[in-house]
């Protein structure tokens, strides 16, 4: 039998919430999340991490989404790519692409807010004190209310902590200090132990060996069953 061996690339802010722990998972390669400011410097940074990975794996999971297109024209090398169908993270913290159209139909204009994203100080309420130091108060508010001009709601994704209090007590001050309708919306595990336990089936994309990933990967009808990890762990050897 032939052990398969698999590796994940993620976001530090999917890492926070995935349970690596539980799963039988050994390489792990953590993205800088800043990354997400530059989707140039994102899509570099993801084909090195997988051309480094090259000759040593039977697949590689990607922790990701479309996230601002930077992943167009990523090319898997010598083992398949595995990347969840969905827009960007916010549908792997609510549990499924579907939980997070629902809420974008209930209201466009939502900025969303997560215990990771506040944790590690990348969200735009925390250029404030930076902005401050520049420019003053007054005018950092501003600027921070310019930037969240076509925003009307903010939404905290609970996963449910011990420390989640803290972090829905800090989303709705920021609600309030910038004139924002505050909701909380349960998160979900669900979509994130799919894509480490798997079944990798019509909810993500597979990019064949060799092959280069495009917009309409995201958008074609998905196929096919997929197959979990576990299932996946062993095969007989090729004769």
């Amino acid at each position: 039998m032939t052990q398969m061996k698999y590796k994940i690339i993620a976001c530090g802010v999917v890492l926070d919430e995935l349970k690596l722990s539980e799963s039988s998972f050994t390489d792990v390669q953590e993205l800088d999340a800043g990354l997400h400011l530059s989707s140039g410097k994102l899509h570099q940074a993801l084909q090195d991490a997988i051309d480094i990975s090259r000759n040593h794996y039977s697949g590689i999971i990607l922790g990701f989404g479309l996230c601002a297109m930077a992943f167009m024209g990523i090319k898997a090398r010598d083992c398949p790519i595995y990347i969840p169908r969905t827009d960007d993270c916010i549908g792997l913290f609510l549990g499924s692409q579907n939980s997070y159209d629902t809420l974008r139909k209930e209201n466009p204009g939502t900025y969303y807010l997560s215990q990771s994203w506040i944790k590690r100080k990348i969200t735009v309420f925390d250029d404030f004190q930076r902005l401050s130091g520049l420019y003053g108060e007054e005018q950092a508010r501003r600027m921070i209310k310019l930037v969240l001009r076509g925003y009307s709601r903010l939404v905290f994704i609970d996963s449910n902590t011990k420390a989640s209090n803290d972090y829905r007590l800090y989303a709705r001050k920021m609600a309030d200090s910038y004139g924002l309708e505050y909701k909380v919306v349960q998160g979900s595990c669900r979509f994130l132990e799919k894509l480490i336990h798997g079944p990798w089936d019509r909810e993500f994309i597979k990019i064949e060996a060799g092959a280069t990933l495009n917009y309409q990967d995201f958008k074609k009808k998905p196929s096919g069953q997929g197959m979990s990890f576990y299932q996946s762990l062993s095969k007989p050897e090729d004769k």
